[in-house]
């Protein structure tokens, strides 16, 4: 019986219609016992997907996820094997080439079982769902690609991550595993059937999330002293064996500091921010951040570059760099969205999802140095060696180096400066990653936000330009009600929770910074559609999944990952909005989620910092800043702009108010009867809806700002 594998792994009369010919079923070649040689194709090859197209001459008779895949399961009795993954994946390739592209491997599989292949990055909701299947079947490990069967009826019985082709180091071999799984499927089926219908009652406690309770008091001082503690000093990292740059942690570190100057909550996070900077996971020749370390030192990655992380970092060091004074990161920040501009920006606008980590055959290969490699730069290349750890030995595979900056050097000084250009240009004639170049809302919406924040604080022009071509991007394929796709793609699956949060929140970010009305009335529609499509109506918590999806179960996330938990931006989102007097934003709407999710705030508040955030900033007096002027260039509307934007202000509703805007925006209480006055400006500072005298003193404005 398998089983034993889990412990060993991880442990209406109407008139006659005229006849219809019929539209011939398309044949697809696949791999079986008899035939083994191609061209394969298969149900992928109109996927637009780059990661399931991937996969669409793949001997294996993959099918997309839907209702057919699992009728066919039923009709031939056989278990379905679902793998999850995603075009940066390192792993993914790896097994992609050693198993699903053998018509052997493949052969087993399509006699055996009904294979399904899911992108990730298309379907997050699937992933989320079966990967806690992953979790509970291999003791908390998990990872892509993720592999799991599961009976016709969708209940997990058995899954893991990668397999390698044959037995290795005490793991299973994929061929093997196939054979015994097919073997007790035949023999063993009612043991199978129990199991499996027990991983789906865990699967639906888990999607759960707990139930009702009550906000600790100072939720947000005590998430920043329990983040203290889950953080190390010595690797400078939330990282024990592996380090990830845990964005949404730094984020909430810096947002609280910026709320609470007296807290020095950005401690921690901008000893990590240094510690990335100077590290291998920082690419110092072209800019923009590796996915993860897989040591703890921050010197070793790999090497994928993530849209979701890069953009995060984008806003975490613009913003740390005003917060702490720090031009440094001042710099990464503008060498990270000059990065997302040069690679991953689509024409049209909006971004692509990612750079995978290998090329040239090999992961890394695009990325690490030999000392022979750096001494054609030139006479520079002695110090530049010196200071970026390049040796004889490297680091990692081939004696190859990955650059990492020596503690104290200045990398804008000469000659790294010179250095660094020198490579970029060497390393330009190498074999680039490809780029996955679809376009997740979700992430385009961190990217809105990040390219308008980061803009407005380093004074970028150009990234508040970049941020505006994405967000038109985003209303273009809006529906009139406000639902959203997940990509920017004409045959794109809905949109998820985080779709609506994420892009929500970075139209926000844009009005603030252009104060174009337009973006503001498109996060309203996005909040509205997020309401009805995710929220139930009884408990009042957000699903991840639209109610029209179906699924083993809808799945509610509380926790943070690489990712801010769509709930916890969801709920920001509607604060924001709730703090505007947007129309149909009532304040039941986000304390009724928070109060689902009170016992992961009281048990482990480090784990869910987006959600603390916002359940900091509801217990705190709300402030709204109403900026009423004649037209957007208005000399004194400029100068008082500039001083609200000098530093990051989390916590406070921002808004300008135009005559030309009034009417679209006569529905928002807040902005009600805020008018520019006989000399075509005024400041408004409210608290909770209350307002000080309208002021044209910026130094009146400034201190109620600082000093409410």
């Amino acid at each position: 019986m398998i089983l034993w594998i889990f412990a060993a792994l991880l442990g209406c009369n109407q008139p006659t219609p005229a006849p219809v010919e019929a539209i011939p079923t398309k044949v697809h070649r696949t791999a079986s016992a008899t035939v083994q040689t191609g061209p394969f194709t298969n149900r992928l090859e109109d996927s637009t997907s780059p990661y399931l197209s991937m996969h669409a001459d793949d001997p294996v008779n993959w099918y997309p996820w839907g209702n057919e895949a699992f009728a066919e399961a039923k009709r031939r009795n056989v278990p379905v094997f679902l793998s999850i993954g995603y075009y940066a994946c390192h792993w993914c390739h790896v097994m992609h080439r050693e198993s699903f592209k053998d018509p052997a491997t493949a052969a087993v599989l399509n006699e055996h079982f009904v294979s399904i292949k899911v992108d990730r990055e298309e379907r997050p909701d699937i992933d989320a769902l079966y990967m806690d299947a992953v979790h509970i079947l291999n003791r908390n490990n998990g990872g892509w690609p993720a592999s799991i069967w599961m009976t016709p009826e969708r209940k997990p019985f058995f899954a893991g991550t990668y397999f390698p082709p044959e037995d290795r180091q005490g793991r299973p071999g994929f061929g093997s595993l196939l054979q015994r799984i097919a073997q007790d499927w035949k023999t063993k089926p009612q043991a199978i059937t129990d199991f499996a219908e027990q991983t789906k009652d865990r699967i639906l406690k888990r999607a759960a999330g707990g139930g009702a309770g009550t906000i600790p008091p100072e939720i947000g001082d005590r998430t920043v002293d329990r983040l203290g503690l889950s953080w190390n000093p010595d690797t400078r990292g939330f990282g024990t064996r592996r380090q990830f740059p845990m964005s949404p942690n730094l984020q909430f570190l810096l947002w609280h500091d910026a709320a609470n100057p007296d807290s020095h909550a950005s401690n921690i996070a901008l000893q990590q921010l240094t510690a990335m900077d100077e590290g291998g996971i920082h690419d110092h020749l072209g800019g923009g951040f590796h996915r993860y370390t897989i040591d703890p030192a921050w010197a070793v990655p790999h090497f994928e570059k993530m849209l979701y992380d890069n953009a995060q970092l984008l806003a975490v060091f613009a913003e740390a760099s005003v917060i702490a004074n720090r031009p440094r990161f001042a710099a990464v920040a503008r060498d990270t969205g000059a990065y997302l501009q040069r690679q991953m920006e689509h024409p049209d606008g909006g971004f692509y999802s990612s750079e995978s980590a290998d090329s040239d055959g090999e992961e890394g290969a695009f990325y690490v140095w030999t000392p022979d490699q750096i001494n054609a730069i030139g006479p520079q290349a002695a110090a530049f060696m010196d200071a970026y750890g390049v040796t004889p030995q490297g680091n990692f595979d081939g004696n190859r180096t990955v650059l990492s900056r020596a503690e104290g050097t200045d990398p804008d000084a000469e000659p790294f400066r010179s250095a660094r250009a020198a490579l970029f240009e060497s390393r330009a004639q190498r074999e680039a990653p490809p780029a996955d170049q679809k376009r997740v809302v979700a992430w385009n919406g961190m990217a809105i936000g990040a390219f308008a924040r980061a803009g407005r604080i380093l004074n970028e022009p150009a990234f508040i330009k970049a941020a505006q071509r994405a967000a038109a991007q985003i209303i273009r394929v809006q529906a009139a009600d406000g639902a959203l796709p997940r990509t920017l793609s004409s045959d794109s699956p809905a949109g998820v929770l985080q779709d609506y949060a994420f892009a929500g929140n970075g139209l926000l970010d844009l009005f603030e910074t252009d104060g174009q009305a337009q973006w503001l009335m498109a996060a309203t529609r996005t909040a509205q559609a997020m309401i009805q499509r995710f929220q139930d109506p009884d408990t009042g918590v957000l699903y991840q999944s639209d109610s029209s999806i179906d699924l083993l179960t809808r799945k509610i996330e509380l926790t943070d990952g690489a990712e801010p938990s769509g709930l916890g931006r969801a709920l920001r989102l509607l604060a924001r909005l709730h703090a505007l007097g947007a129309p149909t934003i009532e304040r039941s709407h986000i304390e009724r989620p928070l109060a689902q999710a009170a016992w992961m705030l009281e048990r482990a508040p480090n784990t869910a910092p987006s959600l603390a955030h916002v359940a900091d900033r509801m217990a705190q007096q709300s402030t709204e800043v109403i900026l009423a002027t004649s037209s957007l260039d208005h000399p004194d509307f400029l100068r008082f702009q500039s001083a609200y934007h000098a530093r990051p202000r989390p916590q406070t509703a921002f808004a300008a108010v135009t005559p030309e805007g009034n009417d679209s925006l006569s529905e928002y209480l807040a902005l009600v009867g805020k008018v520019p006055g006989e000399s075509g400006f005024q400041a408004y500072v409210c608290h909770d809806g209350a307002c000080k005298q309208p002021t044209r003193s910026i130094e009146a404005f400034e201190s109620s700002l600082n000093h409410p």
